[in-house]
């Protein structure tokens, strides 16, 4: 059995987990969704049925609370929904908990930071703890968003995307991530965090 995880979102609820198992004749089917609904976050697994053993449906959903357990002890946030505007390329720094700064807004469950072209934005917001599947998009002057790639989609050197995110706790909580290439990357050092 394999597990995913599943950005599938409907008004009433999102698909955070999927999880898979290989049939006999090589095909594979979806056994297990964990679903988190929309109006007060509960989280509960959906089992499609199957036609297996009893025994076997109670392994299956044992290893699938297992991995539960260790996906909340792990800690999983909904992610953050990134908008930059286009053009942008370089640094760009978030810095969290900082007094007399407006909190970041909500885009369904994710938390929505929007970036300004000088690329530094200050919350008075927490950052979030925990493993989210952030996005990322430039907003052009028409509102349109164009999704950026990241380095865990496999981006080329030549390609303008998310590159080298690094999370700060001391003495400052902060996030920073570059935008562009490869070699705009190394043209542009990081920036200090003091």
């Amino acid at each position: 059995m394999s597990c995913w995880p599943s950005l599938r979102k409907t008004e009433s609820a999102e698909v955070v987990l999927r999880c898979k198992k290989r049939r006999r004749d090589g095909r594979e089917r979806v056994v297990y969704r964990v679903v988190r609904c929309a109006a007060h976050s509960e989280v509960k697994v959906v089992i499609i049925q199957s036609k297996e053993s009893e025994m076997q449906s109670h392994l299956h959903i044992a290893v699938l609370s297992l991995m539960l357990m260790l996906m909340v002890s792990c800690g999983v946030r909904a992610g953050n929904v990134v908008l930059l505007s286009e053009p942008f390329e370089g640094w760009v720094v978030i810095h969290y908990n900082v007094r007399d700064s407006p909190p970041f807004g909500h885009e369904g469950f994710k938390t929505l930071i929007r970036v300004p072209p000088s690329g530094t934005v200050s919350t008075i917001s927490a950052r979030p703890k925990g493993y989210g599947f952030d996005e990322y998009y430039f907003i052009g002057t028409d509102g349109k968003r164009v999704r950026l790639k990241t380095e865990e989609d496999r981006c080329s050197n030549q390609e303008i995307c998310v590159r080298r995110p690094q999370y700060y706790f001391s003495p400052a909580t902060d996030t920073i991530f570059f935008v562009g290439t490869r070699q705009d990357l190394r043209r542009n050092p990081a920036p200090e965090i003091k």
